[in-house]
């Protein structure tokens, strides 16, 4: 995820398949803007995670330069 005002603020956030995740909470929780939150783009995700959408996982920070 990214702040869409501020695009070098990502964040990775992990939740289990069947868990509803709480997109107002989690922009109060990282101090953005009301609706700034975003699900990050395939180039993005190669360019700092070195995986494709589907794919985000916990090992994936690992790829973070």
């Amino acid at each position: 995820m990214y702040d869409k005002k501020k695009k070098d603020n990502m964040f990775l956030v992990c939740a289990k398949v069947d868990t509803e995740v709480n997109m107002k909470g989690l922009e109060k929780y990282f101090k953005c803007g009301s609706g700034s939150l975003r699900g990050a783009d395939q180039d993005s995700l190669e360019k700092y995670l070195g995986c494709r959408k589907g794919t985000v996982n916990y090992f994936s920070i690992v790829n973070d330069v």
